[in-house]
């Protein structure tokens, strides 16, 4: 009988993997009711809350601020990546949301962002994408850790998202960039994009957020590597 507890200090890799390790194979849903945790059913469908509550059941600690990772204490950052049966990655997997003007404050291997991705605890969420989270699966966990040349190609690939951006024009511009690992999500309101371009603002750029994902086959070549 697997024992649940989510106030647990976690002191190192090992004890997380093995709390991991010892829920594997039981539903979201189980681990919600073994701590009497609450959960508004508005609010379970929203993208990251399996990974929020997944970090509260491994360590209660909270976040010191928005920079830190997820389990700042040893610093790895939670990712969930939704799979089927066979293990293959059914969405790309979110990063990080920033404003254009925020872009360049990626490339250094000491920024925020590499920071957040260099430790990553993955864990796999098994069940297809119309059913409820709370009947979903924990699967296999993994940790990735970046060397210097993991960090020199994405940061080769970063550079090439943020030319395309900065060299095109608005209009010119596809809802979703691509290169081997990343996506590169625009998101913006069209009524402000249109306000902006009649008054002849110059700075559109500047109203635009971006949304940057890990893609399916760069997940599932690390699932490959593990499993």
């Amino acid at each position: 009988m697997c024992k649940f507890n989510c106030k647990i200090y976690c002191l190192n890799e090992n004890d997380i993997l093995n709390i991991l390790n010892n829920v594997n194979g039981y539903s979201i849903g189980k681990l919600v009711d073994s701590i009497n945790y609450v959960v508004k059913k508005n609010v379970i469908y929203n993208k990251g809350w399996v990974g929020n509550f997944l970090e509260y059941y491994i360590n209660s600690l909270k976040k010191r601020n928005k920079n830190d990772c997820d389990l700042y204490n040893i610093g790895l950052e939670i990712k969930t990546i939704p799979v089927n049966i066979k293990n293959v990655p059914l969405q790309d997997t979110c990063l990080i949301s920033f404003k254009f003007f925020s872009f360049f404050k990626f490339f250094s291997f000491k920024s925020v962002f590499f920071y957040k991705i260099s430790r990553i605890l993955w864990i796999l969420i098994i069940g297809e994408k119309n059913i409820s989270p709370l009947y979903k699966i924990i699967g296999k966990s993994f940790i990735s850790i970046l060397c210097k040349l993991d960090f020199d190609f994405l940061l080769n690939e970063l550079y090439i998202l943020y030319e395309i951006i900065n060299f095109s024009n608005l209009d010119s511009l596809l809802p979703n960039l691509y290169t081997n690992c990343f996506r590169l999500q625009l998101i913006f309101n069209e009524n402000k994009i249109c306000y902006l371009k009649k008054i002849k603002k110059c700075s559109i750029k500047e109203k635009i957020y971006f949304r940057l994902y890990f893609r399916k086959k760069f997940t599932k070549y690390l699932i490959d590597k593990i499993i």
